[in-house]
């Protein structure tokens, strides 16, 4: 009894081995013609170095074979240029990369690389900044001008409309003083109580002076008899406005 469990458990791990190497090895990386024995010194090397490189190996072996053709040296490495058996044709596959560097050179370098993507992404927001700062100011520059026209336009319409009332109120005023002048002249001169006399009379107004004149006539038969003419100046007196105006 002893005997076959240890066979079985002998068994069971030879069938896991062979399917993990099944898996692992279901392809091999093979050198195309023309890859010379420095080149292959070089993959080894990257084996070594590495620790990225056996996998990449791995993952594109894990369907079957594949072949390096060629390589380029890379700032922190080489590159492999690869091929797979695709339908009985070798076609170009994916590269395997080999990054030389050391642990605190690559570690160096992400500082770096994060350092500069850090100015970068600073130097991006400067500049939207700046640009934003740029259309508030034109557009504030732009509301002002806006607003000064329109103010402008309404101070000159407000400015209009009161020299259009003063000078209503103007006109208004001389007139009145020109009816007092005329009312001065007919308490100056003698009209007869007699309803055949009849007055007309007329009114001249510059800008400094008024001049009234008033006809005393009798009219009989249609015609005019004993006409008499009263004239009267009177200087235009300076107007008063009210506040508001």
């Amino acid at each position: 009894m002893k005997n076959k469990a240890k066979a079985r458990l002998i068994l069971a791990i030879a069938s896991c081995a062979v399917a993990l190497s099944t898996y692992v090895q279901a392809g091999d990386l093979l050198y195309a013609k023309g890859f010379t024995q420095s080149q292959r010194v070089q993959v080894k090397d990257c084996y070594k170095k590495d620790s990225s490189f056996l996998n990449q190996v791995r993952k594109l072996t894990s369907e079957g074979d594949i072949v390096i053709k060629g390589m380029q040296k890379q700032r922190n490495g080489y590159q492999f240029m690869t091929m797979k058996n695709t339908r009985g044709k070798w076609m170009k596959y994916t590269p395997l990369h080999c990054d030389l560097r050391t642990e605190e050179k690559k570690k160096s370098d992400l500082i770096l690389k994060q350092n500069q993507e850090k100015k970068r992404a600073k130097k991006i927001q400067d500049e939207q900044l700046i640009k934003q700062e740029t259309a508030k100011k034109k557009a504030l520059e732009t509301k002002t001008i806006v607003d000064s026209k329109a103010q402008k336009e309404k101070d000159y319409r407000k400015e209009q409309e009161l020299k259009a009332k003063r000078v209503a109120y103007r006109k208004a005023n001389v007139r009145k003083q020109a009816l007092r002048c005329k009312d001065e002249l007919l308490a100056e001169i003698n009209i007869p109580n007699d309803p055949s006399y009849k007055t007309a009379g007329s009114m001249k107004i510059s800008n400094n002076h008024i001049k009234v004149t008033v006809e005393v006539a009798k009219h009989r038969d249609g015609l005019k008899r004993s006409v008499k003419n009263y004239f009267k100046k009177c200087n235009v007196k300076p107007t008063v406005f009210p506040r508001n105006l």
